[in-house]
């Protein structure tokens, strides 16, 4: 499969039922609010005002990685189907404003000629997806 398959358009895909990590940042908030089992995610969070700004969200089960993000007032949600090779290669950041959780994401890059260096190809980002936080909140609500 092609990497540019692997990724929906940014729509507004639908967000299927699973157990998620990840987290969720609110237009009125200082931090973002983590999503795990202890606070698990729904579709009621997706409100009018305030709004999400930004959200990641990823089920391991299925290897879903799922993007927030509201531009002009609408949502823009995309959902990318990862694999195991994908999410062996993710790259850790540090979550400075995720209660200190390191998280992992997936970067691609795809080859595209470039005028400026003679036509020959150079490598830009394609896509990149939240696969999850290095550590796991294992507490239920």
């Amino acid at each position: 499969m092609k990497i540019k398959d692997r990724h929906t358009s940014c729509k507004n895909d639908p967000i299927p039922e699973c157990d998620y990590v990840g987290y969720v940042w609110y237009s009125d908030a200082e931090k973002p609010i983590i999503i795990g089992p202890s606070e698990p995610f729904h579709l009621a969070m997706l409100t009018e005002l305030p709004f999400v700004i930004e959200g990641n969200l990823f089920c391991e089960s299925k290897k879903i990685s799922i993007q927030i993000k509201n531009i002009d007032g609408e949502y823009c949600i995309a959902k990318i189907q990862l694999d195991d090779e994908l999410i062996e290669s993710a790259k850790k950041y540090v979550g400075h404003d995720l209660n200190k959780r390191d998280y992992k994401m997936v970067e691609t890059w795809e080859e595209v000629p470039d005028t400026l260096c003679a036509g020959m190809t150079t490598l830009r980002p394609a896509w990149r997806a939240f696969a999850g936080f290095t550590t796991i909140d294992t507490q239920k609500k």
